[in-house]
């Protein structure tokens, strides 16, 4: 554990380090929004509106009181990174041993996406964690099962011939304690994120295969049923009152087409995201892991089942990632929707690490121990000391100070889905601000003083305003032609700045312009499109006239 516990300390200055160095993005400005409703219930209801279960929404209600700067609102989720990172060296310890658990911890601690979901106000730690946890008791329950199986059948034998007699089964209070324990985290986990349903599905799989073998006690294979059965239905529940509503919405279909043309989706994607240029040698160690803890658990038990089960404790999720890839019911792909595959990374490279590190050889240990060193410098370490963005806080204090003086109190602002969202933290962080729906998918907020209505599109850059036109007239009306202001967040994002902006809006004279970075403050005012007489499509022109 000493080891252990040096390698999560490596890793805690690359995240301090960042926690404050971003300003509060537009995924965690919509958490901050949902968290600060004045009561528990009003969050969970506010919660409804977002993709995200409503567990870590609630956390973080209870967490505000705390204070409510960006280092402090991403504080809890650095400390159950911190707490995965534990628990998922004690889960890997009881699969592969001590020393091979040490490779998989390294990775955990150093790959980027955990690294990246320990900065944010977001639930991906929370969710780790739980599914460690989960893991961990799963290990245990079966463990238990089987030595409690083995000892109770000796019992029998002791009492059969005279020499004991009979007494209760070692282990039926931990076999039960584990059941409930492995029930609870993986419902924790599907109220945290719905990727949890997969890994519920994989350990559903190879749950089976460990009764089927008939190795375990017929308490512990009722428990086990039982508990499947609990969070089935609080699967079924999820998906009726919240899942269902966007299956098949804009939202899921927006998601897809920028997944799709940014080409992040895949395993390749996956892999060389976490491992950088070295994935390719995961594509042989991680089935050779698979391998290797199959073949030493059919030589501890005999029982092809078993075996069967190690392997698909770390294949399954990979094949049924690309096959809900392939049906596009959820992304493999290189962003954080794909961390649920986190362990199973690590589990595969840490059992194809055992047979290297079956016997002590200092001069191997020594040299996957540089591996690892090189590995982590390469890739996270010399990376995120190399990093730097101008989205930082002060930025956007800079920013809402410009807006304030260059604004009159009462205007309309004109803006997108992203930047209305982080202007809730920085622009009104104490006022409650739910949005009225104006139509045709424009809501306003008041904020400031401030009346700020949100286009219908997330981001300018991927909503046509002048194919829009006539619904944003409608929505305006007379307003529509007179000077409105247009402000904007770049995020870094290519063409999000000033003239990127001004090229997807509809023709009109620029009355003033200002920019903070590449946040961009406009006054323009409007005229009607008319079709493009170049264009053999009649695509309207967008091209802004009177420029100042």
């Amino acid at each position: 554990m000493g080891f252990a516990l040096l390698i999560v300390a490596m890793g805690l200055p690359l995240r301090v380090m960042l926690l404050d160095q971003n300003f509060l993005d537009f995924d965690e400005s919509m958490h901050f929004q949902a968290a600060k409703e004045p009561t528990l219930s009003e969050t969970w209801s506010a919660s409804r509106e977002y993709t995200h279960p409503p567990l870590i929404f609630l956390l973080y209600h209870l967490w505000l009181p705390t204070g409510q700067s960006e280092w402090n609102l991403r504080l809890p989720s650095l400390a159950a990174g911190l707490m995965a990172q534990l628990a998922a060296y004690c889960w890997l310890r009881r699969v592969t041993g001590d020393r091979p658990a040490l490779i998989g911890l390294f990775l955990i601690t150093f790959a980027m996406p955990m690294i990246l979901a320990s900065i944010q106000m977001r639930g991906y730690t929370c969710f780790l964690l739980f599914i460690f946890l989960a893991l961990n008791s799963y290990e245990r329950l079966f463990s238990v099962a089987r030595v409690n199986c083995d000892e109770n059948a000796a019992s029998k034998d002791r009492v059969s011939s005279g020499t004991e007699y009979s007494r209760e089964p070692p282990g039926k209070r931990r076999m039960l304690a584990n059941a409930v324990w492995l029930t609870v985290w993986l419902i924790m986990a599907i109220m945290t994120h719905y990727a949890a349903a997969w890994i519920i599905l994989t350990l559903g799989v190879c749950g089976v295969l460990r009764i089927t073998n008939g190795s375990i006690s017929r308490r512990t294979g009722i428990a086990w049923v039982f508990g499947q059965c609990v969070i089935l239905l609080v699967c079924v529940w999820l998906y009726i009152s919240h899942v269902r509503s966007f299956v098949g919405g804009s939202i899921q279909t927006g998601l897809w087409d920028y997944w799709t043309s940014s080409r992040m989706l895949g395993l390749k994607p996956f892999l060389a995201q976490i491992l950088g240029m070295v994935y390719p040698i995961s594509l042989l160690l991680i089935p050779g892991g698979a391998l290797v803890l199959a073949k030493r658990k059919l030589w501890q038990t005999g029982s092809y089942f078993c075996a069967v089960e190690r392997m698909l404790l770390i294949l399954f999720p990979f094949a049924l990632a690309m096959v809900l890839l392939k049906c596009r019911m959820y992304p493999l792909s290189a962003t954080r929707h794909s961390i649920w595959l986190l362990p199973f990374v690590a589990l595969g490279l840490s059992a194809a690490a055992i047979p290297m590190l079956k016997r002590r050889r200092p001069a191997l240990t020594v040299c996957m121990a540089v591996t690892c060193l090189a590995w982590a410098w390469y890739l996270p370490v010399r990376t995120l000391l190399a990093y730097e963005t101008k989205q930082t806080p002060r930025l956007m204090q800079d920013t809402v100070k410009r807006l304030l003086s260059s604004i009159p109190e009462g205007s309309v602002i004109l803006s997108d889905g992203s930047t209305c969202d982080v202007f809730d933290y920085y622009l009104a962080p104490k006022s409650i601000n739910h949005g009225t729906d104006l139509g045709n998918g424009y809501v306003e907020y008041r904020m400031a003083g401030y009346r700020v209505i949100s286009i219908p599109g997330f981001f300018f850059f991927d909503f046509d305003l002048s194919a829009d036109w006539q619904h944003f007239e409608k929505t305006f009306g007379e307003n529509a032609y007179k000077p409105l202001w247009v402000v904007v967040l770049g995020f870094d994002f290519p063409g999000n700045d000033a003239d990127g902006l001004l090229r997807r809006l509809p023709p009109g004279r620029v009355v003033h312009r200002e920019s903070e970075g590449d946040n961009t403050l406009l006054q323009i005012q409007f005229r009607r499109p008319e079709p493009h007489p170049s264009s053999p499509t009649g695509r309207v022109s967008t091209v802004l006239v009177d420029k100042k």
